[in-house]
């Protein structure tokens, strides 16, 4: 994803602690129930925290596996510094694995970090691996904001989106997702963070059957309507 960067680790923040994200609220989404993690660093790494409740093991390489546990991901409340963030170092080769509440078809992915801040590690994320139903594809990010949070982070964007359209996963329904291979940019290239992952379902329902001409021209203008509603 691009953005400019500033290196600095200190945290600045303007939004309350906990304080929920109106997207949230406001879109179609799919819950997680729970996630897996392999190889990942324990909470208080580099001094930042997050929280699972699941079972931990450790790894010979000195990282840790989590599983059958929710925790900071999954919470439903937006990161708002260091503190409740998950981070992860890149060369660990973390792997996340997402259990939705029940089997959607996904539009999008959002994957959020906190700001406005002057850590120069949220929005490193430039591509990850996606893996659904034993498929692989590689998606790259795009930067966005929040609805109702002005584009102020002295970061660029700090949140990143990983968007279905046109992929071999439009209107795949699935209820477990994998996040692999994470690349990363920016002054601090050997870090990324994620506070909250959100699940954005596709509109499936129909009211009443109509033609085949008019399901064409509803889908466009829904999409149009979705794209125009989000603030990037």
């Amino acid at each position: 994803m691009r953005k400019i960067t500033i290196a600095t680790f200190g945290a600045i923040s303007i939004l309350g602690i906990g304080s929920i994200f109106p997207e949230l609220a406001n879109a179609a989404t799919v819950g997680i129930s729970s996630y897996d993690i392999t190889n990942t660093q324990l909470s208080g790494f580099g001094s930042w925290n997050h929280n699972y409740n699941g079972i931990i093991n450790s790894n010979s390489n000195g990282t840790y596996n989590y599983s059958d546990g929710s925790g900071t991901l999954n919470d439903s409340f937006i990161g708002t510094d260091i503190d409740n963030t998950h981070l992860f170092l890149k060369s660990d080769n973390s792997t996340i694995t997402t259990f939705l509440d029940q089997k959607s078809a996904i539009a999008n992915i959002k994957l959020f970090s906190f700001g406005p801040t002057e850590n120069g590690i949220p929005g490193n994320i430039d591509t990850v691996n996606i893996t659904i139903n034993g498929i692989t594809e590689n998606f790259s990010t795009i930067g966005f904001e929040p609805e109702g949070i002005p584009p102020n982070n002295v970061n660029g964007l700090v949140n990143e989106l990983i968007d279905f359209s046109n992929s071999i996963f439009a209107n795949v329904v699935t209820d477990k997702v994998t996040f692999s291979n994470f690349q990363t940019s920016g002054n601090f290239p050997e870090y990324y963070s994620i506070s909250e992952i959100v699940f954005e379902q596709t509109a499936t329902s129909v009211p009443e059957p109509i033609s085949l001409g008019g399901i064409a021209v509803a889908g466009a203008m829904g999409l149009w309507m979705k794209r125009k509603k989000k603030a990037f």
